[in-house]
């Protein structure tokens, strides 16, 4: 089996696909797809803000998604992880594709990041990644809030199989 996952092919099972249905009844479209009626919440906390990142950020995009994403290493399959996990040219060919992000930014800094990108009837979310000291800060719940009330259309979240923790966490969210 081959996935597409943030332009990349990888050629092993190990992805669990996640959709969600925001405004119209679940419609199969390559995966279960269901709401569970919460709603997101908490665009802004106590401690920071949602916002959308500016164009001059991507290094500290880059960042976040590299340091984030090093508790994939042994959880993903071999032939799929690298060093860096998200090479730069990567993340400029998303931003270029359309791939726009939104980021969390708290006490001045930015921790989190998550991107979206429209596509046809679907809201994708791309690349959801916090730093890992800020990780249960209700950053990445702030971030998929924030997708969610903007949202028009259905959402679909990929993410490794291995990856527990992200199912739990979109699982919360009303994703199944």
């Amino acid at each position: 089996e081959i996935w597409a996952v943030a332009g990349r092919l990888c050629r092993r099972g190990g992805m669990t696909a996640l959709a969600i249905s925001f405004k119209t009844a679940p419609r199969v479209i390559g995966f279960a797809a269901s709401r569970n009626g919460r709603r997101g919440i908490g665009i802004m906390s106590a401690t920071g803000y949602v916002r959308l990142c500016r164009s001059n950020e991507a290094p500290a995009i880059h960042e976040i998604i590299n340091a984030a994403a090093a508790i994939y290493r042994g959880a993903i399959p071999d032939d799929c992880w690298h060093e860096p996990y998200m090479p730069a040219d990567e993340l400029e060919s998303e931003l270029a594709a359309g791939v726009k992000f939104f980021g969390y930014e708290q006490d001045g800094e930015l921790i989190g990041v998550m991107g979206f990108q429209s596509t046809h009837d679907i809201q994708l979310v791309r690349h959801a990644y916090v730093l890992p000291r800020f990780q249960r800060s209700g950053a990445g719940s702030a971030l998929i809030g924030r997708i969610e009330a903007l949202s028009r259309t259905r959402i679909l979240v990929g993410t490794w199989a291995g990856a527990e923790w992200a199912i739990r966490f979109y699982r919360r969210h009303g994703f199944v």
